[in-house]
């Protein structure tokens, strides 16, 4: 049992890091986006 719940919690860990991963490179191109769109005004 405790292997499977150690796998379990590595499995998470790796996908919460992926997901804040992705969620930081999201919010900078999303700025980059809004700061490209204040320059062509």
């Amino acid at each position: 049992m405790d292997v499977l719940r150690r796998d379990y919690v590595k499995a998470v860990n790796k996908k919460n890091s992926l997901m804040e991963e992705f969620d930081i490179n999201f919010k900078k191109s999303n700025g980059e986006l809004a700061l490209r769109e204040l320059d062509d005004q």
